[in-house]
Order: C-alpha cells, then structure tokens, then sequence
C-alpha cells in the first residue's frame, strides 16, 4: 500500500494520508502487473517528484512458470 501526503520540501510535513491510500496486489502484480500499477500511480507520483522513472517490463515467454491453481 502506498499513501503519501506532502507537497511541501520540508520532510517534517510528510506524512500518511490514508484518503490516498493504493492498495497494490501482490498476486496482481507477480502476474505482469508492475507496469499497469506503476503507470496508474504515475499521476500521484508526479506530485512528489518532477520527472517520475520510466518502468519497462521485460517478459520473457519461454521462462518456466508455476503450474495453474486450482
């Protein structure tokens, strides 16, 4: 989970903001998921720091996988 709330360059106004909270899926994310969630948190991101990372994911088809659940 992610909240932030600041704005401000002073350390001390940081603080949890629980309205803001993204609530991010393990699960979701080990399934291919890291790019979407970053994309979608890239808004809020943009808050915090003038040029956000750019995230590229690499998914190698041939790798082996775990099985399907049942």
């Amino acid at each position: 989970m992610l909240a932030l709330r600041g704005g401000s360059a002073r350390r001390e106004s940081l603080e949890l903001d629980y309205d803001e909270l993204v609530h991010l899926d393990a699960e979701d994310l080990a399934e291919t998921g890291i790019k979407k969630a970053y994309d979608e948190l890239l808004p809020q991101l943009g808050k915090y720091v003038s040029q956000p990372a750019r995230v590229v994911e690499i998914i190698d088809e041939e790798a082996p996988r775990p099985p399907p659940r049942s």
